[in-house]
């Protein structure tokens, strides 16, 4: 789940120009006036056989994390505005950080067998997933990623230290448990497992220093309640 407290409309919208321009480098880009956009954000222009052809993206914001799905209503404006466009339109790409309902998307195809133009939509799951994979990104437009506040065990022991040739480390957010995280965040706690295997030795109890300064800094990370030792 991401806090977006410093989101609105607007801010939005350019953000969704900053995906496109991520994920299609190749196109320029551009956010259309904020009267009489004509139901499209953003969009780009090109030329393919000796036709001029656009390129349709509409941001869907949705404040707060406790909203209901996008609805057709918000949607449909879009999709009537492409149909009645004097102009080739490629494809409309919908961008939002909310869902979208299942049934919809049969509403899309059926819009698409009947005028050729492609839609995509990029709601909340996918566009979290970039966001995850671009946190300088999540900086930039003060977008941060929020996890359970239930807190982890302090216990305190003696160290013991373990020499490590080589170590996969896999660390999960409380949110999601069951998923191991790629991206980690300052400021945000994380489960940290380990399984140490050693034939010739047992730890009762470890202690690990992690420096990044890049990623993160942790000293003294051992939790006895979350530490699996073989």
């Amino acid at each position: 789940m991401f806090d977006y407290s410093q989101m609105n409309p607007q801010k939005f919208e350019e953000l969704a120009k900053v995906y496109l321009e991520t994920e299609f480098p190749d196109y320029q880009w551009n956010i259309t006036e904020r009267s009489g956009d004509g139901n499209r954000d953003v969009f780009c222009r090109y030329t393919f056989a000796d036709a001029e052809v656009e390129y349709w993206a509409e941001a869907k914001f949705t404040a707060g994390s406790s909203k209901a799905s996008l609805k057709k209503g918000q949607l449909d404006p879009t999709l009537v505005s492409a149909f009645l466009y004097p102009k080739p339109i490629a494809k409309i790409r919908f961008i939002s950080n909310n869902t979208v309902p299942e049934h919809y998307f049969y509403r899309l195809e059926d819009f698409h067998i009947k005028t050729s133009i492609g839609v995509q939509i990029v709601a909340k799951r996918e566009f979290e997933q970039w966001l995850m994979l671009h946190p300088e990104i999540c900086e930039r437009f003060h977008i941060f990623r929020e996890f359970s506040k239930s807190p982890l065990p302090e216990d305190s022991f003696e160290d013991s230290e373990i020499k490590i040739d080589s170590a996969l480390i896999t660390l999960q957010s409380q949110e999601q448990p069951y998923f191991s995280e790629s991206i980690l965040y300052t400021k945000n706690k994380y489960a940290l497992y380990l399984l140490v295997n050693n034939n010739t030795q047992k730890y009762k109890n470890v202690h690990i220093s992690l420096q990044s300064s890049s990623i993160f800094s942790f000293t003294k990370i051992a939790w006895r309640r979350m530490i699996h030792i073989a």
